[in-house]
């Protein structure tokens, strides 16, 4: 087998002594560089523990959302335009924007706040499913 054809400076062949040298600078390194490894990975692992506890919490969190507002307007179900939609597209006349708003809060079995009628029309005005007919009247696009 054919030995190493290092050479240093001045051409020759380093000496053992400075090989071992080397070997020893070498060796510190990947000690060091193995111990920087272990606190990664021990830091990771504390890491992943701390993702899955918050993960848990924000799975508790949604959970409990889901429970204490499941009567309201808002929480599960479609949204309101969407009810206002399957509304129209039933009746397949425009509505005054009063009536379609008792409609809405019958279907969603809920309660609104006071703005609810100004807030429903402001919606399905941005929406294009909608046309507005006239002054407080909505129907759908065909």
């Amino acid at each position: 087998m054919p030995k190493s054809k290092r050479l240093n400076r001045r051409g020759r062949r380093p000496s053992l002594k400075v090989a071992a040298r080397q070997a020893g600078r070498i060796q510190k390194a990947l000690e060091s560089l193995v111990a920087d490894l272990e606190g990664l990975e021990d830091r990771l692992l504390r890491l992943e523990e701390l993702m899955e506890a918050s993960r848990k919490a924000e799975m508790a969190k949604a959970r409990a959302r889901g429970r204490t507002n499941a009567k309201g307007i808002r929480g599960k179900g479609p949204n309101v335009r969407d009810v206002a939609y399957s509304i129209l597209s039933r009746r397949r006349r425009p509505m005054t924007i009063q009536d379609l708003a008792k409609q809405v809060l019958k279907t969603k079995k809920g309660s609104a706040g006071e703005n609810f009628i100004q807030n429903l029309g402001a919606a399905l005005a941005r929406d294009p499913r909608f046309l507005r007919v006239e002054r407080g009247t909505y129907g759908i696009r065909r």
